[in-house]
C-alpha cells in the first residue's frame, strides 16, 4: 500500500528531482576543470624563420633557444652556451624526454645552429627539430 502511495507522489511532482543530478554534473566539470593542465608558451621572443613545408608537431620535449643577440635558453631559463650540453643532459636524466627542440632566431648565424646541433649530440641525444613558422601557399 505505501508503495503505492510513493509512486503517486512521484507522479504528482512531476518526475525525478533534478537537484541532484545538477549537483554531480557541477562538481566533475570543476574536477575536470582543476585537474587539466593547459600547455603554457613559456618561451621567449623569437623570430622563427618561415617554411612552406614545415609539419604541425606537438613534440614535447627540451627547447632550446637561440637568441638574435646571442643568448641561450633553455625551457624559458638563461644558460650559459659553455653549459648547453650539460644542462640538456640534466633536463633529459631528470624529466625522461628524448628530443631536443631547437627555436633559432632567423638572423642567428648558420654556424652558431650548427654548433647547437653538435652540443645537442654531444648531450646524448639523438632526436632534434627544429622549429619554424610555416607560411601560408
Amino acid at each position: 500500500m505505501r508503495v503505492r502511495e510513493n509512486r503517486r507522489q512521484r507522479r504528482r511532482s512531476g518526475g525525478p528531482l533534478l537537484t541532484p543530478l545538477i549537483d554531480i554534473i557541477f562538481l566533475l566539470t570543476l574536477f575536470f576543470v582543476l585537474n587539466t593542465s593547459f600547455r603554457q608558451e613559456q618561451y621567449l621572443d623569437v623570430n622563427l624563420p618561415e617554411s612552406k613545408t614545415s609539419e604541425d608537431i606537438q613534440a614535447v620535449g627540451i627547447v632550446l633557444t637561440l637568441r638574435q643577440d646571442g643568448s641561450t635558453a633553455i625551457d624559458g631559463e638563461e644558460v650559459a652556451w659553455e653549459s648547453v650540453t650539460a644542462v640538456i643532459r640534466e633536463k633529459a636524466l631528470e624529466t625522461g624526454a628524448v628530443e631536443v627542440i631547437i627555436r633559432g632566431d632567423e638572423a642567428v648565424p648558420y654556424g652558431r645552429a650548427v654548433a647547437a646541433l653538435d652540443r645537442v649530440r654531444l648531450s646524448g641525444l639523438e632526436s632534434i627539430s627544429l622549429q619554424t613558422v610555416r607560411t601560408g601557399d
